[in-house]
């Protein structure tokens, strides 16, 4: 019963706030920067996919590159070694997850030498 009476008091005011959103206008300080940032974005050049791949090319590849590399070493130290290092190796599992913890302590300013 508390639902139905939820619509009833929620559908008319939902409606009055629409009709009060929708007779409003906007500040001019709006307009102004809404007209501004228009005439940008018709004004910045247009780029199909394949200009952009043949132009970018380069930089493309080495950010392909480094999102592997990361991902997978990520992946990997995160998901499988803990596995690997208690099923096979037969560590226990809190030293398989300190390990893991401390090669990605490594792992994080390797990173950021790696992306500057």
């Amino acid at each position: 019963m508390g639902l139905a009476y939820s619509v009833f008091l929620a559908a008319p005011l939902g409606l009055f706030g629409l009709y009060i959103r929708l007779k409003l206008e906007e500040t001019p300080a709006f307009k102004e920067h809404m007209d501004k940032r228009e005439e940008l974005e018709h004004n910045k050049p247009q780029f199909t996919l394949l200009q952009m791949l043949r132009v970018q090319s380069k930089p493309l590849l080495k950010c392909i590159g480094l999102v592997l590399l990361f991902n997978v070493s990520n992946y990997m130290l995160t998901a499988y070694m803990p596995s690997y290092l208690t099923g096979v190796l037969g560590m226990s599992e809190l030293s398989g997850l300190m390990l893991v913890m401390v090669i990605m302590f490594i792992m994080m300013p390797l990173t950021l030498m790696w992306g500057i």
